[in-house]
């Protein structure tokens, strides 16, 4: 059975704006339609709530409170029906099975339910409640552990959030149950069995959110009315776009999806045996099997979702990294002039776990005050010229040092042609004849890749007199662009993106810098930021002595993980006094590392083969230390930031799916960014999910191309604006 659950038309927030209007648009009331303002309205009503002793949520949607009553009986009846159901089922091998994964939380669903409607029993207004009711409806449902919804007052319940999860496991998830329950009553397939465990599983999520949603914070923007000015300010910022009708890109999704989760389904398949020949066999007649049987390989992929094995889960994420795939993606890969790795010495203070607890026992790391780091092993001499790693050195693998990938369309200053052109003195539109007969003068040359020079000069001894036809030189190297890969800090790496990042070198007009950071569980917060942080200073102050290169400008660029990385990177530089990048082109970027929370958007992930919510709750515990705090460590939560930092950012650029788990999340950041009058836009793809800059490639999502150009003309814009402050 393929259930509907996690359909999108079924998990839109109430609060969000049916519209969203693209920039320029006017939105909010004329003075045709209204004497007030919305913010004097919102004031009127506030001085109601207070005087009614009414939350004014109570007020603006009292429609919500009797949703979340009527929500739940409808789920108790559905509830009661699936436990007749239940005494149905005969005893055997998998009819236990059922048995018992459906026992305990549809007990633990009941239970919450009551304690909810007991909750919703209590008076209004915190002047007639009844501190002892409230102390035995907590002390009744302790039982009840982590499930328990935590709260002190009746008005601490955020209903309209409470309202859209109630809906989610009483109309949608429980119906499914009792239909596929009913199903394995009539048939007894083993099918069913996994379809019920798949249910089940996302159940048991739920019931582990209901507590978060129930507890909402009222004053976040997913709980304002669509009138509210938050939501008006937004408007004028961000642009929502559709690439395609709705059915073509479920088409074009679901084609792609197809090829992903064959592979997902071997390796599940190949993980259940040892034996290397077995599991040779299995992978190899699994494949035909796949190929031709669609329904079924959805079927085992959800089935591993359901109950994730974490390395096997993390082997998933890295299917598009495999050197297989990279090779045959290469032919169609664009080329470029250059595309090599270097490898950056460490030589910059160290940022330690140690370092940030420190930060934050004493409440600076949230401020712009600088954070301690670790000195440095190697001390760097006053002139960077003279540090003795020169290119040549720096092409050489090694395993204590930050690999860096540089993607260009032009010949690099540091090499033989990039030289020679530039020591012509060459500009745009300018191709001419460089007599070096006389090789003398390049003794002259002052760089600090003298092995290239020394190559160059060598090698024009034997063409004493000849001419030289040379290339036109122009503004290529004038700006550059950091890049930090996506992957969950736990997979992929800059050679698994280059379906798009080969696309920026060759028509943004810059070269493209992506940092192989180190990944977890390895190498846990903060190494892989370190290893951004390291290179990041590196671009700065060596790139010139080594690779010949100035950039005037810098841009910052990542997608989803590496978005929360090149926005650490940023927060470094203005706490620590460095030189701040020029701008952020952030993809779908993870702003929030915190697994306690709901969102509209998260529960997308419940049914998202890319990013599902069951391997992106390991991701917190595997990459942050137990001891680390996401709820208020800026670098791993840049929501959490606090203004005094968020207020120094340069340009934001944005850009994400509205079936993005990460969705309201950037919304929430560019509401940030623009109470405090920063330059921020964004651009929101309807029917888009997660990681669609990595979709534009052979077998992948064609519409996703389009997304591609969109980043360029973010990019090209950030790199040609001019400075304001």
């Amino acid at each position: 059975m393929t259930t509907t659950f996690g359909s999108y038309s079924h998990l839109e927030d109430p609060r969000k704006p049916k519209e969203l209007y693209n920039a320029g648009d006017v939105t909010g009331f004329t003075d045709d339609e209204t004497d007030i303002s919305p913010e004097e309205e919102i004031q009127e009503l506030q001085i109601l709530s207070k005087e009614a002793d009414i939350p004014l949520e109570e007020i603006l949607h009292p429609e919500n409170v009797n949703m979340v009553a009527e929500t739940i009986n409808t789920g108790l009846k559905v509830l009661e029906d699936v436990k007749v159901l239940q005494k149905k089922i005969k005893s055997g091998k998998h009819d236990e099975v059922v048995l018992q994964r459906l026992e305990a939380p549809l007990q633990v669903l009941k239970d919450q339910y009551a304690m909810i409607l007991e909750i919703l029993s209590l008076k209004k207004g915190r002047e007639n409640e009844n501190p002892q009711e409230i102390e035995q409806i907590k002390k009744k449902y302790e039982k009840l552990g982590v499930f328990a919804i935590p709260f002190n007052h009746r008005d601490d319940i955020c209903f309209n959030m409470l309202s859209h999860c109630l809906n989610l496991s009483s109309t949608i998830l429980l119906r499914d149950i009792k239909i596929t329950v009913e199903r394995f009553l009539k048939l007894h397939r083993n099918s069913l069995v996994d379809d019920l465990s798949i249910l089940i599983s996302k159940l048991e999520t739920l019931c582990g959110l209901l507590p978060f949603a129930a507890t909402f914070d009222k004053s976040d923007i997913f709980s304002l009315d669509p009138s509210h000015p938050s939501w008006e300010r937004l408007h004028n910022c961000v642009q929502v776009k559709t690439l395609a009708p709705t059915h073509v890109m479920q088409k074009s999704y679901q084609r792609f999806l197809r090829s992903f989760s064959i592979g997902v389904s071997l390796l599940a398949r190949g993980s259940a045996h040892k034996n290397f020949f077995v599991r040779a066999g299995s992978t190899a007649a699994g494949a035909v099997f796949d190929f031709f049987a669609h329904k079924n390989t959805q079927r085992r992929v959800n089935l591993f979702y359901s109950n994730p094995d974490q390395a096997l889960a993390f082997k998933v994420w890295n299917l598009l990294d495999q050197k297989a795939l990279l090779y045959i993606f290469k032919a169609a890969f664009p080329t470029v002039k250059h595309s090599r790795k270097i490898f950056i010495p460490r030589i910059y203070d160290t940022l330690t776990f140690n370092n940030v607890q420190a930060a934050l026992a004493e409440k600076t790391l949230n401020t712009t005050l600088p954070i301690e780091m670790d000195k440095a092993e190697i001390l760097l001499t006053e002139k960077p010229q003279k540090l003795s790693f020169s290119y040549k050195d720096l092409r050489k693998p090694d395993k204590e040092k930050v690999p860096l990938r540089i993607l260009s369309s032009h010949p690099l200053p540091c090499t033989a042609t990039g030289f020679l052109q530039q020591k012509a003195g060459i500009h745009r539109t300018q191709t001419i004849n460089l007599d070096i007969s006389d090789h003398s003068k390049l003794d002259q040359v002052n760089v600090a890749c003298y092995d290239v020079f020394k190559e160059i000069k060598e090698g024009l001894q034997h063409m004493q007199g000849s001419k030289l036809a040379l290339k036109e030189v122009d503004t290529y190297f004038d700006g550059i662009i950091l890049h930090i890969h996506g992957g969950g800090f736990v997979a992929m790496s800059s050679a698994s993106h280059q379906a798009y990042t080969r696309q920026w070198a060759k028509k943004v007009g810059s070269a493209v810098l992506s940092v192989d950071y180190r990944l977890a569980p390895d190498f846990p917060y903060p190494d892989a930021l370190d290893d951004c942080w390291q290179t990041y200073n590196w671009v700065l102050e060596h790139m010139e002595h080594t690779l010949g290169i100035k950039p005037t400008k810098i841009i910052l660029a990542g997608d989803s993980a590496g978005g929360n990385l090149a926005l650490g990177v940023t927060l470094l530089a203005i706490k620590n006094n460095v030189r701040v990048p020029d701008g952020l082109m952030l993809a779908y970027p993870a702003l929030k590392m915190e697994v306690k929370t709901y969102s509209p958007s998260l529960i997308l992930a419940l049914n998202d083969q890319i990013l599902p919510y069951s391997v992106l709750k390991m991701i917190p515990g595997v990459y942050i230390p137990p001891e680390g705090k996401p709820d208020k460590d800026p670098l791993l939560s840049p929501l959490k930031a606090t203004d005094d930092l968020l207020k120094h950012l340069p340009p934001v650029r944005m850009m994400v799916g509205d079936r993005d788990p990460f969705h309201d999340d950037c919304w929430r950041f560019v509401d940030k960014l623009k109470k405090l009058d920063r330059d921020v836009s964004m651009v929101v793809y309807k029917d888009m999910t997660h990681g669609f800059l990595g979709y534009a490639f052979p077998g992948g999502m064609n519409i996703a191309k389009k997304c591609v150009r969109d980043s360029i003309e973010m990019l090209k814009e950030l790199l040609t604006r001019k400075n304001e402050e």
